[in-house]
């Protein structure tokens, strides 16, 4: 009976050590992680089109500039969606979007399935997300690629301003913003610093 009260007594310290020994940092650091992966997630589930707008430069010869991904269902941790370009309809890629949230400190992730249909190579690598605003916008970054090239999904340029900002904070190089009614991307020439 004793024996069975030190052992209960001593895993309570032991959990009562652990979270109270957490850092005051990585509390902070996952309430922002769990409000990054809110944001993208309302992004992710929107029922409406998500248009790619802006992406790193060392990427746009292998992009399509009009690329689209329209609504088909919520999932529980992400979305059913397509995978497509404004100029060819007939190549529809039917696709499973999923969002990771890990335990750890760590920044959440996005993944992106073929459920029916092909992906261009690098559309299947894991991203981190960078940047979400509800309903707006997202910004993931590949972790599997050398130069960790970014992406900018949203529902139109006129409603992520913000985002389009904040990738070239987030992102590293030039970017290449979209052109949806010519299909074509236009290097942007990088902010001088204030």
């Amino acid at each position: 009976m004793m024996q069975k009260y030190i052992f209960n007594l001593i895993i309570l310290i032991l959990v009562f050590g652990m979270s109270a020994g957490e850092d005051p940092t990585d509390q902070k650091q996952k309430k922002e992680y769990v409000d990054l992966y809110r944001k993208a997630l309302s992004v992710v589930q929107k029922e409406s089109t998500l248009k790619l707008l802006k992406i790193s430069s060392s990427i746009n010869k292998t992009v399509s500039a009009c690329l689209l991904s329209k609504f088909k269902e919520n999932e529980t941790y992400g979305a059913m969606r397509t995978l497509q370009s404004k100029r060819n309809d007939t190549t529809i890629t039917n696709i499973y979007v999923a969002l990771a949230l890990p335990t750890l400190p760590v920044r959440p992730s996005l993944r992106i399935y073929a459920q029916q249909g092909q992906l261009s190579p690098g559309w299947d690598d894991i991203q981190f997300i960078m940047h979400a605003e509800i309903q707006k916008c997202i910004i993931i970054k590949s972790v599997n690629s050398e130069d960790q090239p970014c992406a900018l999904w949203g529902v139109s340029k006129k409603l992520t301003k913000d985002c389009m900002e904040k990738f070239d904070e987030l992102c590293d190089g030039k970017a290449a913003i979209a052109n949806m009614a010519t299909c074509k991307w236009k290097i942007q020439k990088k902010k001088s610093a204030k």
